[in-house]
């Protein structure tokens, strides 16, 4: 059997909650901001692909992932949890120096604690497998 790759894993998973501002703002795109076309009796070549069904698929995938890395977050501890709200989920995240002084570790320990947080986060997480096997 495999071995998970701790390393790997904690950098896709850093990588993935790196874009959960962006998912988190796709998700809260209101149906309104979507325009009907205006036909302007020009011939037009046929569309292959209809832009407000591709909006509102978008809109739904980020939903669901926001909900299902809220959900993996909250399967955490409590000082996993802080970690990853801190430096990943909040509007203005922290410094990882700011979060290392509020939990009193230092550097080498509060590493240690973030890639175990990340790691038990790739566990947790139900729409993908964000593990890295070597």
């Amino acid at each position: 059997m495999d071995e998970l790759d701790t390393s790997k894993t904690a950098a896709r998973v850093r990588k993935f909650l790196a874009g959960h501002h962006n998912r988190l703002l796709r998700a809260g795109r209101t149906i309104d901001a979507l325009r009907s076309p205006v036909p302007d009796g020009m011939p037009r070549q046929p569309r292959t692909q209809n832009n407000q069904d591709t909006r509102i698929i978008q809109r739904l995938d980020a939903s669901r992932q926001v909900d299902a890395t809220i959900q993996a977050v909250n399967a955490l501890d409590e000082r996993s949890r802080f970690i990853l709200t801190k430096v990943y989920l909040i509007a203005l995240p922290w410094p990882n120096t700011s979060v290392m002084d509020a939990l009193g570790y230092q550097e080498s320990r509060y590493r240690d604690y973030k890639r175990l947080a990340l790691v038990w986060f790739a566990e947790a997480y139900q729409l993908q497998d964000l593990r890295v096997f070597r």
